[in-house]
């Protein structure tokens, strides 16, 4: 089993790669591989509660993050609150970076 952090970076709603890293996260998790992710940049602005994207006409994906403990992961980072030594472990005690 190896530890993976998944780095996601990406604003919502601007494409879909955000959603797609979450796939990704939940593909490894159901092969028993223990993930964690973590938000940087743009990404950070997943993790707002009042998003609204019918009024764009997509759907909100960010449902996905409630499910998320279901398969297993349970450690969800946000850069903006951390400081550069805390993000350097992650880095440094994971074996596969995406």
């Amino acid at each position: 089993m190896a530890k993976i952090l998944i780095i996601n970076q990406n604003a919502p709603y601007n494409g879909i790669i955000a959603q797609e890293v979450l796939d990704i996260a939940i593909a490894a998790a159901n092969f028993e591989h223990e993930v964690d992710i973590l938000f940087i940049n743009h990404g950070i602005f997943q993790l707002n509660n009042n998003q609204n994207p019918i009024d764009i006409n997509l759907k909100n994906y960010t449902k996905t993050f409630a499910a998320l403990t279901l398969y297993g992961i349970n450690n969800i980072y946000n850069a903006a609150s951390m400081n550069d030594s805390a993000i350097t472990d992650l880095f440094n005690n994971s074996d596969i970076i995406l």
